[in-house]
């Protein structure tokens, strides 16, 4: 227990810059960004995003000397990986040029951290899955590729646990993408995965005459969620009509391996039998990645209620941080000008 002496010196030097390890996961890290929300400051290096405990909120009493700084690893996904690049890094292009309020940040980042979360769990089935792809195909289970012995074909044993949470995660983190949205146009949406549901609702609403633009950009991504929904739907609560059917490794009719592949049983016929998994995982994560990208857009101009004139570009390829890649650049003005 500290003296009341003590005390006033423990808060003196708590008052002090401070310092803290970065329990690094990669020889190259380094911290990328800052930032700091919810009176949380959490640090993004290229692989991972930390939460720092400062003292006070280690020993908020004051009841202990020297107490240091605490960073934990909170998230293994960093701000090179494409959804973080996609998310964060659009906010922090608005933020660079002054545009975004403070309160408004702040109330992003916090949806932000949560998109974060599923973001991690999609890359945690996708690098699970590819691992034990690689290990696969690195082997002596290779030859098999030609033994045409369906009895000797190895199977990959993560693949229906990284099916299920891969597009449980992508689900749930489209609906913290809509659910920037509604905060931002100031309505909720039922079902708030359907982009179409928040198209029809803001184009009924008087702010479509001023957001046309901005709602053509959201449209496009209509189809790409729809299917995700079915997708998640049909295989976590299957019907006779509506269907999730996995096939792991096989063998084709040359003798040739065939990568785990997935057939979505549906009425609409909305996909072809025989999805290759590991390519169908890409197109998802550049898909969400590209709607993260959007959601920015629209949203801080909508919750500005368009008062600023603003552009953005895409970046060259000399202007993208590598250890930051966004693609978008905001500048205030008009294009014209």
């Amino acid at each position: 227990m500290l003296s009341n002496e003590e005390r006033e010196q423990e808060k003196a030097r708590r008052a002090r810059a401070g310092s803290a390890q970065i329990p690094k996961s990669h020889p190259d890290e380094t911290i990328v960004a800052m930032e700091s929300f919810f009176d949380t400051l959490f640090l993004f290096s290229q692989h991972n995003i930390f939460r720092v405990r400062m003292a006070d909120d280690v020993d908020p009493d004051v009841t202990e000397a020297n107490v240091p700084w605490v960073v934990n690893a909170y998230l293994s996904i960093g701000t090179t990986h494409e959804l973080i690049a996609a998310s964060f890094g659009t906010l922090k292009e608005f933020t660079r040029v002054g545009f975004v309020r403070a309160a408004h940040k702040e109330k992003m980042l916090s949806l932000l951290m949560e998109f974060a979360v599923c973001a991690a769990e999609m890359e945690f089935a996708r690098h699970t899955y590819q691992t034990e792809v690689k290990v696969m195909m690195d082997d002596e289970h290779a030859g098999y590729s030609i033994a045409g012995s369906a009895a000797q074909i190895p199977r990959i044993s993560s693949f229906e646990v990284c099916f299920s949470i891969f597009f449980s995660s992508a689900k749930r983190a489209v609906g913290k993408l809509m659910a920037i949205l509604e905060w931002a146009a100031g309505f909720p949406i039922k079902n708030g995965t359907h982009i179409d549901k928040f198209c029809n609702r803001l184009k009924a609403s008087k702010k479509h005459k001023k957001f046309h633009e901005l709602v053509s950009r959201i449209e496009p991504f209509t189809n790409g969620v729809a299917l995700l929904n079915e997708l998640r739907n049909a295989f976590e609560h299957p019907t006779s009509q509506r269907n999730v059917l996995l096939q792991n490794i096989a063998l084709t009719p040359k003798g040739q391996l065939m990568m785990p592949t997935f057939t979505l049983n549906h009425d609409q016929n909305i996909l072809p039998p025989g999805v290759d998994f590991g390519t169908h995982v890409e197109a998802v994560v550049s898909m969400i990645s590209k709607l993260a990208e959007t959601v920015m857009l629209v949203a801080m101009v909508m919750k500005d209620d368009g008062i600023l004139p603003w552009q953005a570009r895409v970046k060259t390829a000399a202007e993208v941080n590598p250890n930051y890649p966004t693609r978008w650049k905001v500048e205030l003005g008009h294009p014209d000008r």
